[in-house]
């Protein structure tokens, strides 16, 4: 699970941006819930409560390079952000940046270890943990080669593509929460030419996450 670890420094109100205090206001409201599910002190591995599809940064390509606005949707708010990622040959970087322009989030992952820097409000991590959730879901965890229902990490998923757009789904056997399945819309409206964005409902972690690529050359 991508869950929070321990809390990070507190935010003064003399240095703090005006983004900062909007999203703690907006994800302090699903603290309690997440925090009851989401044991430990490193955002680390798989928890029971918010199954996550983080994978090793081996299996990724050194050449991800990737921009795209985001918007995370928790407990009826709202978070958007453009998010940078880049893959070098020993770990993934990855920030988020808020509409005034500062930084959001950074974290950094090598193999499957993830660790956020510096270190920030426990809420911000929950808003960095579920973006990369969100990214790996849609665009990271790859089919094998010719095939288009497989397993992995205990979920299956199936996938179709169109020209025009696609839907992929996350499925757990027998998960007890009621919430069957994770789905992922995706469409070329948008995106730039041959890049699709996503729509994520992810009910097991209790966000939607909707994404827009952007051209990395500009």
């Amino acid at each position: 699970l991508l869950c929070p670890g321990s809390a990070g420094s507190v935010v003064s109100s003399r240095c703090a941006p005006p983004a900062v205090f909007v999203i703690r206001i907006f994800v302090s409201v699903i603290l309690s819930f997440l925090l009851v599910h989401c044991a430990g002190t490193r955002m680390t591995g798989h928890s029971t409560g918010c199954p996550s599809e983080i994978a090793s940064t081996n299996d990724l390509p050194d050449e991800l390079f990737l921009r795209a606005r985001m918007l995370i949707t928790v407990a009826g708010h709202d978070v958007t952000f453009q998010a940078v990622a880049k893959k070098t040959s020993e770990e993934l970087a990855v920030v988020g940046i808020t509409p005034y322009g500062t930084r959001l989030f950074e974290l950094r992952q090598r193999g499957r270890q993830l660790i956020i820097e510096p270190a920030a409000p426990e809420e911000i991590r929950i808003v960095a943990a579920f973006a990369l959730d969100a990214l790996y879901r849609a665009y990271w965890i790859e089919p094998p080669k010719g095939v288009i229902s497989w397993e992995k990490d205990g979920e299956r998923i199936s996938e179709s593509r169109k020209e025009s757009g696609g839907r992929r789904e996350y499925s757990r056997p027998g998960w007890s929460r009621g919430f069957r399945s994770a789905t992922i819309a995706y469409d070329e409206t948008a995106g730039f030419p041959g890049k699709q964005g996503a729509t994520i409902e992810n009910p097991w972690c209790g966000y939607r996450a909707s994404i827009v690529l952007l051209d990395v050359n500009e």
